[in-house]
């Protein structure tokens, strides 16, 4: 089948994601690693207006610490987590978990 026509965005940082996203409104997706999104478009079980690429954007990467705080960013892929300092010494379940993960 052939992919439904959409429009595609690729913003640089948050403050252009969310302004792209509030203009697109629900019929927007986001687009970070695309295996299920792309085969869902593929067989036209999806349809949106736009597909929003969110991997440019840096504040979504990465694990950091503050204060008593881990996070990890969205786009923080499995392969970066079982190898993070950080979390293997405050969430060492995770990094075992991580060789299991799909």
């Amino acid at each position: 089948m052939k992919m439904p026509p959409f429009g595609f965005s690729k913003p640089r940082d948050l403050q252009e994601l969310f302004a792209i996203w509030r203009e697109a409104g629900d019929e927007a997706k986001l687009l970070a690693g695309g295996q299920t999104l792309l085969a869902t478009l593929a067989f036209r079980l999806s349809g949106p207006s736009v597909l929003i690429d969110i991997n440019g954007i840096d504040a979504l990467k990465g694990v950091t610490e503050t204060a008593d705080v881990l996070r990890i960013g969205a786009l923080t892929t499995h392969a970066q987590l079982g190898a993070n300092g950080l979390v293997v010494r405050h969430a060492p379940l995770l990094t075992q978990a991580v060789p299991l993960i799909a």
